[in-house]
């Protein structure tokens, strides 16, 4: 049975969901910053609430921690886990800083530690098709979007130095698909404004230029000034136009050919299974070679954002 701790109630709530499913799981602490948080899941999910992770850390004999916190807050607990030898789910992006995520995964290194990344559209179903027929393109263009129609009304979020801003703490799932996809980025540009939100400490609109090391350009935007919520990635490629449309509750894939017209549907939840599972297994099994999206490469799609 494995003994899972929670650091964090707010998305991690999607990944208790999840793991509470499983037979050989026990979920057996929740930390939250607002004690009422960790109380109201743990009655879902079981486990003992907490105000306070280095408590819970160090009462509960625990194999495993989801961190599922915001940005800035990250360090300090993987440093305790790692004192603890306890294996880390961290959730994107897993800091602010390339220089403290760097430190996280040295000490790790040294001590054993398994540290895994929560890119949950790496283990998309339609993400894999949409790699294999990629294999047989030449694509030349893409464009990502991660628009939404408000701010966010949590604190943290629309403060630099606590968030990153939009493209580091929303819009990272996709410059890591592009990474998947395309390579690694090999020339970038980041443009800012705000057109709305002027007083914020975040720009209101960003928009990432790169180029891949497979040839590929694209533009990469993110806004929370329009009218529309959406999010996604439009590929041009010789003979095909895709269109991968991630979020909740549905991944759809839409393949378009000179003849033909295909479209493809997940749940987005079996994404979060599916990365739990991996990382579970590795735990279970000792095995870290099975986590193919490890924490070294969530430092390079962070650095890709900042």
């Amino acid at each position: 049975m494995l003994r899972l701790a929670f650091i964090g109630s707010g998305y991690n709530l999607k990944h208790m969901e999840v793991v509470a499913e499983r037979p050989d799981v026990k979920i057996v602490g929740v930390f939250s910053r607002d004690i009422t948080n960790a109380r109201n899941a743990t009655r879902r999910f079981g486990g003992v609430p907490y105000d306070d992770y280095s408590t819970m850390l160090e009462k509960e004999e625990i194999d495993a921690a989801y961190i599922g916190l915001p940005p800035y807050l990250h360090g300090r607990p993987e440093e305790i886990c790692i004192e603890k030898k306890i294996h880390m789910f961290i959730e994107k992006p897993v800091s602010i800083s390339v220089k403290t995520a760097q430190n996280i995964l040295r000490r790790a290194e040294r001590r054993g530690i398994f540290l895994f990344a929560g890119y949950k559209y790496r283990y998309s179903r339609l993400v894999h098709k949409l790699a294999k027929i990629l294999e047989k393109e030449k694509v030349f263009y893409f464009d990502g979007s991660f628009n939404m129609k408000n701010v966010p009304e949590k604190e943290w979020w629309s403060r630099k130095s606590m968030s990153g801003g939009q493209m580091v703490e929303q819009a990272t799932h996709l410059v890591d698909l592009v990474r998947l996809l395309f390579g690694e980025v090999v020339d970038r540009k980041l443009i800012t404004t705000c057109v709305t939100f002027e007083k914020l400490d975040i720009p209101d609109s960003s928009a990432l230029l790169v180029k891949c090391e497979r040839g590929a350009i694209g533009c990469i935007h993110s806004s929370f000034a329009g009218s529309v919520a959406e999010a996604g990635l439009e590929i041009h490629a010789a003979r095909t136009r895709l269109v991968l449309t991630t979020g909740t509750p549905k991944v759809k894939l839409l393949v378009t050919g000179n003849k033909a017209r295909r479209e493809f549907n997940e749940d987005e939840r079996e994404c979060r299974k599916e990365e739990s599972r991996v990382f579970l297994e590795a735990v279970k099994s000792g095995n870290g070679q099975l986590l193919k999206n490890n924490y070294r490469d969530a430092i390079l799609t962070l650095s890709a954002t900042l």
